[in-house]
């Protein structure tokens, strides 16, 4: 019901974070070696 699309658009919104977080600490790393 609502509360399961509701959840998974909590969870998905949180991975793309991280992702997006994920992929900043990534290039950081890359430029600096």
């Amino acid at each position: 019901g609502m509360y399961s699309v509701m959840i998974q658009q909590v969870i998905l919104h949180d991975v793309i974070k991280f992702i997006a977080v994920y992929l900043v600490f990534l290039f950081g790393f890359g430029v600096a070696l």
